[in-house]
């Protein structure tokens, strides 16, 4: 029940929430949603719907604090391996739907339905990201969340306010606690916040639903949708197998129930044992089952992706594929990425501003900078299996080995050379860690990182409500630090019997901090006391634990007064000067470039870094700029005066546009003249005699090279043979090489 003291919050905030929707008993009714076009490809994003709530602020914040400890009250303490009674359980969810009136609402809702092991959380933040780009008004629910439970639920990519959420919420606890008792058992926590999601999506009109599965899928609360327009299967591995099973193929089978009869399916590629299983299920429905291939950065016009890690390219093409199949279904308009060389701009600009936390994320603590010269680095990723493991340790190897050879970068100014490599972990008890530290550990020793120290944490969020600050217990004697302790001997008995995953430092520590706080100021501390190092800590294990991180770190959302960087952010194109992410970064000569950006100035062919100095420095990008028309000059089509760069096709006379060279202009002003049309402007007017000294300080001749009578096209055209004469030598040069 709910503390007597927060109880006419709760009553006060629904009556006025009542008046605010126009009527007085009956429940607060859905907010008017404008009628959609008929091809919403040709409307912008709908704007967000104002709702606005006549409670005070301090008021909101105690009705909040109430709607997390009744949720709270919804987590069971029971073992996760007890599997015996999951049909029957699942089976509860129909009469939480009658009891909520909502068949009908979910019946009504376009879904695209997601499950995996790994990459669906990702999958489905690229399928409402390009979604929302082509102009639908969407729902997003995944899980879990990092900081606050409303990051489960996001409207139109926004996670759904305070005010919205506590609206929703009582007029679904309301109606389940008068209807339930010994018999019908309130709905568990996972299940209630499905429940709510439906609840939100259908009062909200979304036009579409896009749903990720919370673990396996057939008796998944969010699988009580009977007809979803598609279904999506990501990567599949070893995960929850306390509930799932212990092979491959019993997991599959798992992850196999969301399909449906009639639903388009599709998956990636996956273990023999887990294709043929997803195969079998498909064929029993009568639905073939498409396997889709990774994206190709050609398709996305070379523009990177919203999420990083090369992992990300696999999901983003099953993404790109439920999306075509929805909007097909939906008679929006048929489109197949593979008919095009390039996406929709639409669906480009969905997957590169896709966004989701705690994936392949680094968070500089501004508390360390903002003091002195100190760096402290977290690299954040919720890997929590062994196959996700080995991606993340590849990725935390790249980037922070291009942080050490690219120190002082713009977007973190504080990565020195000298660095140490911390990592801080947990994973809940239920996962194995002689599967996950040896995956880590292995994959980053393979790349020449090894860590100096390793630290072992609990969770901060066990000690909490949902959302609320942490506040772990007063006395120390009630911190169960056993699992910690386990997971330091798993770490020092790999290191111990393999001298290799350690490489040449054979002083590594480790250690066990009884809180996340803890470990976070000894980091601070140790940081602070080592200027001249910068401190490159792995967050990984749990999300739980990521989110964790960030609150502590206070990193939700960017601000002006905050950072927050993603893997392959440091770098600029040497030619457009734009950021280079990791995927798409070229070096040559240790320059960098776009792929796309590294192409002939001349013909605009793309150019291969492994051509020799002598004939790629003709072609490569500089960061001169024309003084006429401020763009990018190449050194092929370049020309200097006075020391300003020029484009040859720019340098032109101001009055009649001739083409001019140094050896036939004259200046008045900075504009430049042809010598026709100077001898008309000023020579007859008398002032030619006012511009002669300037006139023979330009052209580094005496006044008599103002009046040289020579042809400005026939001087181009011999300027433009010496250049492929130039460039012709260069050729044979390294044909003879």
């Amino acid at each position: 029940m709910p503390p007597p003291r927060l109880a006419h919050l709760r009553r006060s905030s629904l009556l006025l929430l009542h008046h605010h929707c126009g009527c007085s008993s009956a429940p607060p009714q859905p907010l008017a949603a404008p009628i959609p076009s008929r091809h919403p490809l040709l409307r912008p994003p709908p704007p967000s719907r104002p709702f606005h709530l006549l409670v005070p602020r301090a008021a909101m914040a105690g009705v909040y604090e109430e709607v997390l400890g009744c949720l709270a009250s919804l987590i069971t303490q029971k073992v996760r391996a007890d599997t015996g009674n999951r049909g029957n359980q699942w089976e509860l969810m129909a009469k939480y739907l009658q009891i909520l009136e909502l068949e009908e609402p979910i019946a009504r809702l376009k879904v695209v339905h997601v499950a995996g092991t790994k990459g669906k959380g990702s999958t489905c933040t690229f399928a409402e990201s390009i979604l929302r780009s082509c102009g639908f008004h969407t729902g997003l629910f995944t899980s879990p969340h990092l900081m606050d439970v409303r990051e489960r639920f996001r409207l139109d990519g926004v996670d759904i306010s305070e005010e919205k959420f506590t609206r929703y919420f009582w007029w679904c606890w309301n109606r389940l606690k008068d209807k339930t008792g010994d018999d019908i058992p309130m709905p568990a926590y996972f299940r209630f916040l499905a429940l709510l999601a439906f609840k939100i999506f259908s009062d909200e009109k979304v036009d579409v639903a896009v749903l990720e599965v919370g673990l396996g899928g057939k008796y998944d609360a969010t699988n009580v949708v009977k007809s979803p327009v598609v279904c999506g299967i990501s990567s599949l591995g070893y995960d929850h197998m306390e509930i799932l099973g212990n092979t491959l193929g019993e997991i599959a089978g798992e992850k196999a129930g969301i399909l449906k009869k009639g639903v388009p399916a599709y998956t990636v590629p996956q273990p023999e044992e887990a294709m043929s299983v997803l195969k079998h299920r498909a064929t029993e429905l009568g639905i073939p089952l498409q396997v889709v291939e990774p994206l190709d950065l050609h398709q996305l016009d070379d523009q990177p992706l919203g999420l990083h890690g090369e992992h990300q390219y696999m999901n983003a093409g099953l993404a790109v594929a439920l999306v075509n199949t929805w909007l097909q279904n939906q008679g929006h308009f048929k489109i197949h990425a593979k008919h095009y060389v390039t996406l929709p701009d639409q669906f480009i600009k969905g997957l590169s501003s896709a966004c989701l936390q705690g994936r392949a994320q680094i968070v500089p603590d501004i508390e360390v900078l903002s003091k002195d010269n100190s760096s402290l680095i977290f690299y954040l990723d919720g890997a929590h299996s062994p196959e996700s493991m080995e991606i993340c340790a590849r990725w935390f190897s790249c980037v922070t080995k291009k942080d050490e050879e690219q120190p002082g970068s713009l977007d973190q100014p504080h990565v020195s050379s000298n660095s140490r490599k911390i990592l801080l972990f947990n994973c809940m008890s239920v996962r194995d860690p002689q599967r996950l530290l040896p995956r880590l550990l292995a994959t980053c020793a393979q790349n020449g990182i090894h860590f100096d120290q390793a630290l072992f944490v609990p969770n901060q969020s066990q000690y909490n409500k949902l959302g609320s600050h942490a506040s772990p217990p007063s006395e120390r004697a009630q911190i169960d630090l056993s699992w910690q302790l386990s997971l330091q001997r798993v770490w020092e008995g790999l290191l111990h019997s393999n001298k290799d995953l350690n490489g040449a430092n054979s002083s590594s520590t480790s250690s066990v901090f009884e809180s996340l706080p803890l470990a976070v100021k000894w980091l601070r501390e140790t940081a602070q006391q080592n200027q001249s190092t910068t401190f490159q800590v792995l967050v990984t294990g749990s999300l739980h634990l990521v989110g964790d991180v960030l609150r502590l770190l206070k990193k939700h959302i960017p601000t002006e007064n905050t950072r927050m960087t993603f893997s392959g952010t440091q770098d600029k194109c040497n030619a457009c000067d734009k950021t280079v992410h990791f995927i798409d970064l070229l070096t040559a000569d240790s320059i960098p470039y776009h792929k796309s950006c590294f192409k002939c100035s001349h013909c605009k062919g793309k150019l291969s870094p492994k051509i020799p100095n002598k004939l790629s420095s003709l072609f490569c990008g500089t960061q001169d700029k024309c003084a006429a028309c401020k763009k990018t000059v190449y050194p092929l089509e370049k020309m200097t005066l006075e020391g300003e760069p020029y484009h040859k096709t720019y340098f032109k006379c101001a009055h009649g546009g001739c083409l001019l060279t140094t050896a036939t202009y004259a200046s008045h002003n900075g504009i430049l003249h042809c010598q026709n049309h100077f001898w008309q402007l000023f020579k007859k007017t008398g002032s030619y005699d006012n511009l002669k000294p300037a006139a023979a300080k330009n052209t580094g001749e005496s006044e008599v090279a103002v009046e040289k009578k020579e042809d400005p096209e026939t001087e181009t055209a011999n300027k433009e043979e010496a250049s492929r004469e130039q460039v012709a030598e260069a050729v044979v040069d390294l044909e003879h090489s």
